[in-house]
């Protein structure tokens, strides 16, 4: 399935709605000090307290300096512990981690000209892509393609989408705000990612659909600037 993940009219800023084929199905938080995945009526599903003392000292000094941010924990509707939500950081390498269902899924992103990719693995394999434009009119917004045989996976991606949102490697912040972006990066997990995954997994003809979005909101941020 392909899900659009975006601000919807009604919400607030920190607010982004996740939909496929235009039916809404979650809500994710992103607003220290937690970030969440919720139903459509608010209820929580998943949820990460973030240490934002952490985060701030990873921004003054070298990044890679540190582990990354504390692992805090994945709590489910009961408050129970299930996983967590971390960065790793070091030189030239830093990916985001997430840790749920018994699984470990390292979250890799790299910029290739209007998009953002990060590419998401499991055990060394490629088990979606989430695709952030460079543009927006609205706040940050994303894709995820993520075959059917990888949905119990969905929401804890949500999560790394929350902290992507409010902690954006491509240093584009300010939700709510208008901007247009290109940028091209490297890393040294560059060289993990399938160019070809998405078309190797996903329709042509969806494909197009979702470039022609994300190039037609592109025109119109342009002509808004």
């Amino acid at each position: 399935m392909i899900i659009k993940i975006a601000r919807a009219e009604g919400q607030p800023n920190h607010n982004l709605v996740t939909s496929v084929d235009n039916q809404p199905r979650y809500i994710i938080t992103s607003r220290l000090p937690q970030l969440a995945v919720s139903d459509l009526d608010g209820g929580v599903i998943l949820s990460v307290s973030v240490d934002a003392a952490k985060r701030v000292s990873s921004i003054i000094f070298p990044k890679w300096l540190f582990d990354g941010e504390s692992k805090p924990n994945i709590r489910d509707k009961n408050g129970s512990g299930v996983g967590g939500l971390y960065r790793y950081s070091r030189f030239m390498k830093n990916k985001t981690v997430v840790e749920y269902g018994g699984a470990k899924l390292d979250c890799y992103a790299q910029s290739y000209g209007i998009t953002r990719n990060t590419f998401i693995h499991k055990d060394g394999t490629q088990i979606a892509e989430v695709i952030q434009p460079l543009s927006r009119t609205n706040g940050n917004w994303f894709f995820v393609f993520l075959p059917d045989k990888y949905a119990n996976f969905e929401q804890a991606i949500y999560l790394a989408v929350a902290r992507e949102n409010i902690f954006p490697s491509n240093g584009i912040s300010g939700m709510g705000q208008q901007g247009v972006a290109t940028e091209k990066t490297w890393s040294g997990y560059s060289k993990l990612h399938d160019r070809d995954w998405i078309s190797k997994n996903f329709a042509a003809e969806d494909i197009a659909t979702v470039d022609s979005e994300i190039q037609a909101h592109r025109e119109l941020a342009q002509k808004r600037r």
